[in-house]
């Protein structure tokens, strides 16, 4: 029976059976190719209504579903100390979506919103622009109501 966290590292990930191939350092050493692992996913994170980048080559730490070896689920990320970015957290996924129930703010000294073609901005009753000093649009062509 395995106790703890073993280090290992991704080797692939099959995203629509949210498995993962893990190497497991000191048990699959010299095998061709990995064992097949779950995930843990945090309260809150189901896995039915969301994923999460998994990429090949990550470090991670796994345990082991009642102890057996044949059951490993991959629990966490591992640190890697050295050459980390600092004060910047960031979510890469193919789509993101932001789901309240009643209300987002963000707030910072900048807010930069960028889409490659195009930002569209919806509100069904009304949509509001508040400055203290200034609001400008800048565009080689500004429509208003669609002319």
């Amino acid at each position: 029976m395995l106790l703890g966290f073993k280090r290992a590292k991704i080797l692939s990930y099959h995203a629509k059976s949210r498995t993962a191939k893990v190497h497991i350092h000191g048990m699959t050493d010299g095998a061709s190719e990995g064992l097949t692992a779950t995930f843990a996913y945090p309260v809150g994170d189901s896995d039915k209504d969301t994923e999460r980048e998994i990429l090949a080559g990550e470090d991670v730490y796994v345990f082991f579903e009642n102890g057996e070896e044949s059951r490993p689920v991959i629990a966490f990320f591992s640190s890697h100390g050295e050459n980390a970015v600092i004060d910047t957290r960031r979510i890469r996924q193919e789509n993101i979506e932001l789901l309240a129930r009643s209300k987002i703010t963000a707030k910072a000294k900048v807010i930069d919103v960028e889409g490659s073609e195009t930002v569209n901005i919806h509100g069904a009753v009304q949509i509001n622009l508040t400055s203290e000093a200034k609001v400008s649009i800048s565009a080689p062509q500004i429509s208003m109501n669609g002319m």
